[in-house]
């Protein structure tokens, strides 16, 4: 049984309508009723509030008051104040401190709450915050004037499978998030209307757009395009090099793991020097050290190959070991040396490979050069005709013919860069604000994945600003209303029902599809079939 708090010791404290008069109809307004009383706890102390809801006397009129400093001092529904809520949301985010080091904190500051509340409260601050999808700040708008613009960059971030896509729209000149929302569906209308939603906060503050920038998603594309119409769309740089690299990358890889697989032997070699004790077994067993690290470089794309760098550094390894042995003869050091030698298995195929990575140099190079738009296009025409000299060739079709394909799928939007020097090339801001994002929640709980993280408060965390004090968070919660805090706090707890739903039937799917029917119908769960009895019908 709950146990009931004893408010004896707390401050009283009693509210009020600001009117005494209705603003509409100039009556004098009565007390009606007691709209709500509870105890409040606050960073200063516990008051028990009670606040007063007045009615206008005219029956004609018969409007409702209430004090809106009463609602002011709490969340509806929760019995700690608005600095309290603050408070947790700041050592969060600000001093990235972790949940218990939160709880630990408030109970030394004399707040009684437990840690499961600290919880709580984190995830009404992280809603309130997100409610304010793009607020005045006087430093932003300072230098977006200066820059004559905003240049809005978009990207989509796909948590766990089953749940919806957190879609990100940030500044890309000065990288302030500017809105951020979920998506069910990421067809072109609903990323379109989240467009249309910076844009009207844009021309309330009377800032111009000047560009776009994304990836080449079709359905953001097409959502610029209804929403932006006439307004430039960049297409990120690095975007369009790593799709045209993509059939080099699995060739790459192909060469790696080949490699890797031929490369056998070396425990044998390490095994007959553990019983040598002289001064060559430990530059030999130095060599395989370095021959096992080889094999680990992981790359980086898309213009860095590891199966590349490993075939040249195991070549100029075979090299090292072939001069150590003209030096010296060494049992051991000749059988790595027949193991570092099958390099040359490899040689055909890295001679393709790197053809197709200078083709791939070459495009770099062109998309990063600092010149006119006219220019560029020049070169991209040179650099298309020659790979099309070379698409006969047998070995290096596929990829060639792939990059000719991007490269002209994404032809349209890669210029407005040149031209203009205040649109980026590529959307790295956004990248780098999501991996701050990912980094910073890794740090301060300890988890790895961030994926049930961004499902449910990947919204409020993009849309909290940054190096923001304490007073000024109090003003932006006080600056919410609590009809919309409540049309977002339902979102939110369906959006977790939703979540919960798809776990307990991925634990149990034949229990949740009962519980379904027993929801449908509750008088007549004996009647109706199960999930088992499904199974046992599909199995006979």
């Amino acid at each position: 049984m709950k146990r009931s708090r004893d408010y004896c010791k707390y401050k009283k404290v009693y509210f009020k309508s600001e009117f005494d008069s209705c603003p509409t109809c100039s009556s004098p307004l009565r007390r009606d009723h007691i709209a709500w009383r509870k105890g409040i706890q606050t960073m200063n102390g516990c008051i028990y509030a009670t606040s007063y809801a007045f009615r206008c006397s005219n029956t004609a009129c018969a409007r409702l008051y209430r004090s809106t400093e009463a609602d002011l001092l709490s969340v509806p529904f929760r019995t700690y104040s608005i600095d309290v809520v603050v408070e947790i949301g700041f050592l969060r985010h600000e001093e990235k401190r972790s949940m218990k080091e939160i709880f630990l904190s408030l109970r030394k500051k004399l707040i009684d709450i437990s840690l499961r509340e600290c919880y709580h409260l984190l995830h009404v601050f992280e809603e309130i915050i997100a409610i304010r999808p793009v607020e005045f700040d006087p430093d932003f708008y300072a230098t977006v004037l200066r820059n004559g613009g905003v240049v809005i960059a978009i990207d989509g971030v796909q948590p766990e499978r089953g749940n919806s896509t957190l879609y990100v729209v940030q500044d890309a000149l000065t990288a302030k998030v500017l809105y951020a929302d979920y998506l069910h569906d990421s067809s072109s209308d609903n990323i379109a209307s989240i467009i249309c939603i910076v844009k009207g906060a844009m021309e309330k503050l009377g800032i111009p757009i000047i560009a776009a920038i994304s990836d080449h998603q079709a359905s953001i594309r097409l959502g610029v395009r209804k929403a932006l119409p006439g307004i430039r769309h960049q297409f990120c740089h690095f975007h369009v090099l790593r799709n045209a690299c993509l059939p080099i990358t699995d060739m790459d890889r192909k060469l790696k793991k080949n490699i890797r697989k031929r490369i056998r032997g070396i425990s044998s070699i390490e095994r007959s020097l553990s019983q040598r004790n002289d001064q060559p077994s430990g530059i030999v067993r130095n060599a395989c050290s370095m021959l096992r690290a080889l094999l680990l470089y992981p790359g980086t794309k898309p213009l860095s190959f590891s199966g590349m760098m490993v075939f040249r550094e195991l070549a100029s390894l075979d090299c090292t070991v072939r001069r150590m042995l003209m030096q010296r003869h060494d049992k051991d050091l000749e059988k790595l040396s027949g193991i570092t030698a099958r390099w040359r298995e490899f040689l055909p195929s890295y001679r393709n490979l790197r053809s197709l990575w200078l083709y791939a140099h070459k495009l770099r190079r062109i998309l990063g050069s600092e010149a006119s738009s006219d220019c560029v296009k020049g070169k991209i025409a040179g650099f298309l005709e020659e790979i099309g000299e070379r698409i006969t060739e047998g070995g290096i079709y596929l990829a060639l013919n792939a990059m000719k394909d991007t490269i002209e799928h994404h032809y349209e939007g890669l210029f407005f860069c040149y031209d203009d020097p205040r649109i980026p090339m590529t959307d790295n801001g956004l990248e780098i604000t999501i991996r701050h994002n990912k980094t910073g929640y890794r740090r301060i709980s300890g988890y790895r994945s961030w994926d049930s993280f961004i499902a449910n408060y990947g919204k409020s965390t993009f849309m909290i600003p940054e190096n923001t004090d304490r007073n000024t968070l109090i003003e932006m919660a006080d600056d919410v209303q609590r009809r919309t805090f409540m049309k977002r706090w339902k979102e939110y707890n369906e959006r977790r029902r939703e979540q919960s739903l798809m776990r307990s039937a991925s634990r149990n799917y034949c229990g949740a599809l009962k519980n379904m029917e027993s929801l449908w119908s509750p008088g007549e769960t004996d009647k109706t079939s199960s999930g088992d009895d499904c199974m046992l019908v599909i199995h006979s």
